[in-house]
């Protein structure tokens, strides 16, 4: 999932999709219950329904993803999970709920210390601004 997540990021939507659905596959056919795995899945899936213009599957995922991350994390990719189902919130139309956790999720991202990890601290400053960035489409 990290490959195809990698790829989404940098503009590879299609490779990514193709990626995802033989990784579900295998991961159905060995009988895999990681939930970290399913919440990468779900979040990946989200983000592909966006692309589409299919905000309510977006939405759907979005809440799996988000409910999977709760249950692993209370970290910065619990702040992902938020904002990635505050965006879907908004794109459906409820917009002070999307962006109550866009910035819930935001600020969790922002209080992460990556330490000297230049690579982590590169992510979370252009994390920070393309969140701002989207909350600011939704003000």
């Amino acid at each position: 999932m990290k490959q195809s997540a990698d790829w989404c990021n940098t503009g590879r939507s299609d490779a990514a999709k193709i990626l995802s659905v033989a990784a579900k596959k295998l991961m159905v056919l060995s009988g895999c219950e990681r939930k970290g795995f399913w919440k990468d899945y779900f979040a990946l899936r989200a983000h592909f329904a966006q692309e589409r213009g299919q905000h309510k599957a977006a939405l759907r995922h979005a809440r799996k993803a988000y409910s999977l991350s709760r249950d692993l994390y209370n970290d910065y990719r619990l702040g992902i999970a938020e904002c990635n189902l505050g965006e879907s919130l908004a794109m459906v139309g409820r917009k002070s709920d999307g962006v109550r956790l866009l910035e819930q999720g935001l600020a969790r991202v922002k209080a992460q210390d990556f330490g000297k990890n230049e690579e982590k601290v590169a992510w979370q400053k252009a994390t920070i601004q393309k969140l701002s960035a989207t909350i600011a489409t939704f003000i």
